[in-house]
């Protein structure tokens, strides 16, 4: 029986609250520590692909490159800029599907190439630059040290910007400097000189940050924190980009139409202004963005258009049209095709993770209750009880130490075991499901919708699955939450992040490795969620093998996320699970009383688009 914290005493909920606190500090601290120990070793590996001929007399340039996409062109119009400025390049080249391509062609250029795993985004690519320069002496007579990485588009105008942006006498000069929150310079371009570079404070700064493959990670303890160690010597970044620049460029004139609502957008979404605004008070606007945001999302189209600047690759569609993004790769002397395939990539790559495409789990669940109308619930892993608060049909919740903090419907239970205790028993769901509730043909109580949600380990997780569907009918299915990790961090066993996936994306490999008679469908919600179907309750061959997966499939820290996974190959929308069709397929088995056969055959034909 679940206890609910309102029901015990005001000092023993205090209690327990403060014990809960401090083991979840403990493990937390556990986890850095062994992150930094082990897994960060890892960010700093690095193989010499070939070296520069010449040293750079203006300075040294580390530039971050995650090959992806139609990319290439941009990064190498960046080196190749930089490399006629003076600078020895460093480029550092994260491991990809297209890295060896990629390496290929940037070998003909006179540059020092590293290759290295993908972790700890483009800070972690900068560390490792940094410290080979250092090592190699390098920063010794350099003039300048230069960070720059491939987040935005370099069309062929943006080389004569870059080639301007280098004249710039500041000390620290910035192609834009983000007021968003925190003053910092934004990191994919950003120069110093050598005053700073070979501060103790910088070296220290780059000698003790470790790499992590969490965004606001790499913000706060990267660019913010980097760029508040500098300001505490006393110096401030300079933005080459202002308003001011661009206003006064001879290739303004006006604001296009595009570039007028991209301005208006960010407004009124902040209830700040009215759709029809005059030239004076726009231009009152832009100015104001300036001192408040991240300009590059805001007004990236425009300086790009105007001043030639690079074009973050991440615009947000709440702000900025396609329209405008494909006037702003032309201005950039982008040609056609290229132009083409590089809307497409950002496009798609905001469409994968848009606020109106992915959604929470919660929203799923939601979505199957409605949709399939289940008349049994389980799920494995309750918490607070968020998801088994959904059910509108007898549910059981299996958690060792739950949390519960919603209020559950009055057919929801919660059984305080562990998955294994529970599914002990011959027959689990006697005497925890109602005696009206539906039976297999065989007699069996069973489960029609089921969510794994318990302890973020691949081993677990399919002993959960393999439990349920004992407990299932051809016609039920099973949700696994935390299957498609963002990064590589996110996937550690041992817990490193707020977000934790574990290693449950080992499920998948397993099902379609050794039951490819089930039918498994990614969907795109928060950190991943992998649906299954054509469940046979007979089937004994994961439990043959079990032991031989384990040893096969289940690996100590760090763990190796295949790219596909954190690409999110294959994945489909909410919305889209429901238009497919299969969730009706699902129904009409159930009434059909269909096999497993007939649910994955028609399943696949749906999702097929037959």
């Amino acid at each position: 029986m679940a206890i609910h914290l309102s029901t015990l005493p005001r000092r023993t909920t205090r209690l327990v609250l403060r014990t809960a606190r401090l083991a979840k500090a403990k493990l937390l601290g556990e986890a850095k520590r062994f992150y930094r120990t082990y897994v960060s070793k890892t960010a700093i590996k690095h193989t010499v692909e070939r070296t520069a001929t010449a040293e750079g007399s203006a300075g040294v340039a580390v530039v971050a490159l995650y090959p992806r996409g139609p990319l290439l062109a941009s990064a190498t119009r960046l080196i190749s800029t930089l490399v006629d400025e003076g600078y020895h390049v460093i480029a550092v080249v994260n491991k990809s599907r297209l890295a060896p391509a990629w390496i290929t062609a940037l070998t003909q250029l006179n540059i020092t190439l590293l290759s290295r795993p993908n972790v700890g985004r483009d800070f972690g690519a900068y560390k490792v630059g940094y410290l080979f320069a250092e090592t190699h002496g390098l920063l010794a007579t350099a003039k300048h040290l230069l960070f720059a990485n491939d987040s935005v588009f370099y069309g062929p105008r943006s080389q004569a910007f870059i080639s301007d942006l280098l004249k710039d006498e500041h000390a620290w000069t910035a192609m834009f400097v983000s007021r968003q929150v925190d003053v910092h310079a934004q990191s994919f371009f950003q120069r110093f000189s050598s005053e700073q570079f070979l501060h103790s404070a910088f070296k220290k700064f780059w000698h003790t940050y470790y790499p992590s493959e969490e965004r606001m990670h790499t913000i706060k303890k990267g660019e913010i924190r980097l760029a508040t160690t500098l300001t505490a010597l006393g110096y401030t970044p300079h933005a080459y980009v202002t308003a001011d620049r661009v206003l006064s460029s001879s290739s303004f004139g006006d604001f296009t139409e595009n570039e007028k609502h991209n301005i208006r957008r960010e407004a009124i979404a902040r209830r700040v202004a009215k759709v029809s605004l005059e030239h004076a008070e726009l231009v009152a606007l832009m100015r104001e963005q300036y001192l408040k945001w991240n300009i590059t999302h805001v007004q990236g189209t425009l300086t790009s258009r105007v001043l030639g600047a690079p074009m973050k690759l991440d615009m947000p569609p709440l702000y900025v049209t396609q329209e405008a993004m494909r006037d702003a790769l032309i201005a950039l002397g982008t040609p056609p095709d290229e132009a083409l395939a590089t809307l497409t990539f950002m496009v798609t790559s905001q469409n994968k993770r848009s606020a109106q495409t992915v959604r929470s789990l919660h929203s799923l669940m939601s979505a199957l209750h409605h949709t399939l109308a289940p008349r049994t619930y389980l799920e494995v892993g309750v918490f607070q009880g968020a998801s088994l608060k959904l059910a509108r049909c007898p549910a059981v919740g299996i958690d060792p130490a739950p949390q519960v903090t919603q209020r559950l419907p009055a057919t929801a239970r919660v059984i305080t075991k562990t998955g294994d205790d529970f599914f002990a028993s011959p027959r689990p769901l006697d005497g925890v499901l109602p005696t009206t509730a539906p039976r297999r043909g065989d007699g069996e109580l069973f489960a029609e919708l089921a969510l794994i949600d318990g302890m973020h380990h691949a081993e677990f997780a399919l002993r959960d699955f393999m439990n349920i569907e004992r407990n299932s009918a051809p016609w039920s299915t099973i949700v696994f939450d935390d299957a498609l990790p963002e990064n590589a961090e996110q996937a550690l066993r041992t817990r490193a992040t707020a977000s934790w996936t574990g290693d449950v994306f080992l499920v998948e490999q397993v099902l379609k490795t050794y039951r490819p008679d089930l039918v498994t469908v990614r969907v795109d919600t928060a950190t991943g969620a992998l649906l299954v179907f054509g469940l046979n309750h007979l089937d004994q061959r994961l439990a043959s093998a079990y032991d031989e997966i384990v040893a096969t499939y289940v690996k100590s820290d760090p763990q190796v996320v295949p790219d596909e996974v954190l690409r999110r190959d294959g994945v489909i929308s909410i919305d889209a699970l429901i238009q497919s069709g299969v969730l009706q397929v699902m129904r009409t088995a159930r009434e059909q009383q269909a096999s497993s056969e007939w649910v994955a055959r028609e399943v696949r034909a749906r999702l097929s688009g037959e």
